[in-house]
């Protein structure tokens, strides 16, 4: 009976007293169970287990006499309710899990299930712990009297101490029954301590592991109590998202780290509707094929527009003239610039860049409606300008993204051109019997044009002055402003300005930090810098991240010579091949060939060393363009005529991490699906029109033929203006 009454309660035990001679015998028995209620830390103690249905099922849970939730189909979490527990106490529960048939996989770990408990704290404050899920690496199996019983039975099913009758200590007495059954011996010698006065606390508090613990448990709480979910409005997606590479381990001394900051363009149900300049030139240089694979390539570009895009045309010889308005590209417009389109002849004989670049800009200056609205030029010429000087126009904040025709074309004007703006890329493009050739040019840019989720893209880093400085942020060709009081740039913030972000791109940095000097400290995390980024929507809305600390766990025990993390040093690779690049140029145009190629062939020696420690893709493909520059640097008439312009689009291509067409047609290592689409289309213009952006379905091509990079789904869209 007694039995039945302890155990229908949440957390009783029946205890058994024998008659004895001893007068202390049943004192000690009481003060088997005040031991625990005077230190209980928790109450309402429930532990939670939810199966992963795909992974496993729960077939049984064994909490003793605990009250659990039926197990049913196995599918449904199952909660242990505990009630109370006391500080050296445990609890626990057995849960027979029917694992999912995997025999077709490989060995691979598995999440069968997440286990979460929550209690209430001493000041009455719920907590709830993180979830905590339970790993099993799926694979090959490998060897692994009446009321003694009574009572054993109810401290086992229970899991806390019970006195059987023999006066034992048990399984699971504590240090604090231990010490009330002493002060219970001794009661007839002196009184026996109040809880206030128990000597216990004294030995708990120098106990290193009771520190320890405790030292965990305050920890926890303030991870749990920040866990708790807050009431709000729902979160949206951002089509950005940041990722962070760097050691995470650092010596206590004076140190330098390097840190990857990788922004990357997210697929979203919209895009930045365009507004795009074509500027083409129409001097005597174009004179027949030319211009007639022009007019091919601005057809391609006017059918991939949509209603919400609006097009101008300006054409230039020795004088820029609009061909037509800025307008948005309906069915009747595009009917309209197509004939216009093939009216185009060539006029005047001299090129004059600068006036087709400063009209392009000014039509764009005039817009009335620019919320939300990505302007941008593409300038296609191939002469070399002999009236102005196209250097002297400054394009603000709008992309120029240049096109160099055929052989001798001004590739170190027009590649100043485009890295002059803020994003802008050179491409080269030879002449040639393929006259989709430059339309498929056209596409490698389009395809980034018209998948534009973010626009005014900046990345801010602050470092913490007391735990670390900035020795030098390393962003490719995008502009770095140092936002410093007095002239100290290394203990000031530093903002990057990308423009915009398309939804299969990245843009990255590379930050060097100088770590102060923590050597008499003891080991801790340091939270040296932090990140943030902020951008405007398709809709014109600006949005500023959370801040993204960088932490960094310093200790005695870390090598001062750290092994740099693999995507830190793929990074510094290809930002090397551009600075590589860029020196080549330099030795080549002072008609330095042989050191040119000696800078090159060093560059590629190292890169295959690298490659083969790395094995990272992109390694491969910047493997494959220095072997392409070593065979265009061999003499000077050959550099003059396809090395240089290879070069400047490579360089270009590299600083500002986005594809760019190098006269070659090979993909390179910032190849998306999304331009893998927009050639095949190109190639096949001639055959049948190519759908315009609002009728593309990648979806079905990306789950057909997935490219390097991932599949990134969209869904094309964008918002009226």
């Amino acid at each position: 009976l007694l039995g039945d009454i302890a155990s229908k309660s949440l957390g009783g035990v029946y205890n058994y007293v024998p008659d004895s001679n001893d007068p202390v015998q049943l004192t000690t028995v009481f003060s088997r169970t005040l031991a625990c209620l005077i230190t209980i830390v928790a109450q309402d103690l429930e532990l939670t287990v939810t199966p992963f249905p795909s992974e496993a099922t729960i077939n049984k849970v064994d909490a003793g006499t605990y009250p659990a939730d039926p197990v049913g189909d196995g599918s449904s979490p199952v909660t242990v309710r505990f009630g109370t527990l006391s500080s050296e106490e445990a609890r626990s529960a057995a849960v027979e899990l029917a694992l999912s048939d995997r025999a077709g996989s490989r060995p691979y770990h598995a999440t069968v299930a997440n286990v979460l408990y929550r209690f209430t704290a001493a000041q009455g404050q719920p907590v709830t712990a993180q979830p905590e899920p339970i790993a099993i690496r799926r694979g090959a199996w490998e060897k692994v009297g009446r009321h003694y019983t009574i009572a054993a039975k109810s401290s086992h099913h229970r899991r806390r101490t019970t006195d059987k009758g023999d006066d034992d200590a048990g399984p699971y007495d504590t240090k604090r029954v231990k010490e009330y059954r002493r002060q219970v011996e001794m009661a007839g010698e002196r009184p026996p301590p109040s809880a206030a006065d128990d000597e216990i606390e004294l030995e708990e508090m120098e106990s290193a592991m009771a520190v320890k613990r405790t030292t965990r448990l305050k920890r926890w709480s303030r991870q749990w109590q920040s866990a708790v979910p807050k009431p709000g409005p729902a979160r949206l997606v951002h089509p950005v998202r940041l990722t962070k590479h760097h050691n995470s381990d650092a010596p206590l001394g004076a140190n330098d780290q390097k840190v990857l900051l990788e922004l990357h363009g997210v697929s979203s149900d919209s895009r930045a509707p365009l507004d795009l300049v074509a500027v083409i030139d129409v001097s005597s240089s174009m004179m027949g094929a030319r211009l007639d694979n022009a007019k091919k390539a601005l057809i391609f570009l006017v059918r991939k527009l949509t209603d919400c895009d609006r097009l101008c045309i300006v054409k230039f010889d020795d004088e820029a003239a609009q061909l037509c308005q800025l307008r948005h590209v309906t069915e009747a417009a595009r009917d309209e610039l197509e004939v216009r389109i093939a009216g185009l002849n060539t006029c005047g004989h001299d090129t004059n860049i600068e006036a087709g670049l400063r009209t392009g800009v000014a039509v764009l200056a005039e817009r009335k409606f620019t919320a939300g609205r990505a302007a941008n030029i593409m300038l296609l010429s191939h002469g070399k300008e002999i009236i102005g000087n196209a250097r002297r126009v400054d394009p603000g904040n709008v992309p120029v993204h240049t096109f160099g025709l055929g052989p001798h074309n001004n590739s170190r004007l027009l590649g100043t051109v485009a890295s002059k703006s803020l994003g802008g890329v050179y491409n080269f493009v030879p002449d040639s019997n393929d006259p989709a050739r430059l339309s498929k040019a056209f596409s490698r840019i389009l395809a980034g044009l018209l998948t534009i989720v973010a626009q005014d893209l900046e990345l801010t880093v602050a470092p913490f002055p007391e735990e670390a400085t900035i020795k030098k942020v390393d962003a490719g060709t995008y502009p770095v402003l140092y936002n410093a009081a007095a002239g100290d740039n290394s203990s000031s913030s530093v903002t990057v300005r990308f423009g915009a972000l398309s939804s299969e791109e990245t843009r990255s940095v590379v930050i060097e930090l100088a770590l102060t000097d923590r050597t008499g400290t003891l080991p801790y995390r340091a939270t040296v810098t932090e990140a943030m980024y902020r951008f405007s929507t398709s809709r014109g809305q600006l949005v500023t991240s959370d801040p993204e600390p960088i932490t960094i766990r310093r200790g005695r025990k870390v090598s001062d010579m750290p092994v740099m993390p693999r995507p830190v040093e793929t990074e510094e690779i290809r930002q090397l091949q551009a600075d590589t690049i860029k020196e080549a140029i330099v030795k080549a145009d002072d008609d330095k060939m042989e050191e040119a190629w000696n800078i090159l062939a060093e560059a590629l020696k190292k890169l295959v060393e690298a490659r083969k420690r790395l094995l990272d893709p992109i390694l491969d493909e910047l493997q494959k363009e220095l072997m392409k520059l070593l065979t265009l640097f061999k003499t000077t008439d050959l550099y003059r005529e396809l090395g240089r312009p290879y070069a400047i689009a490579a360089a270009a291509s590299h600083g500002r991490r986005r594809s760019a067409e190098k006269g070659d047609e090979v993909a390179g290592p910032y190849y998306t699906q999304r331009i893998a689409e927009y050639h095949e289309q190109a190639r096949l213009a001639g055959e049948r029109p190519p759908p315009s952006a609002a009728d593309d379905e990648p979806e079905k091509q990306e789950r057909a033929a997935p490219q390097r990079g991932g599949r990134c789904r969209w869904r094309s869209a964008c918002w009226p203006s």
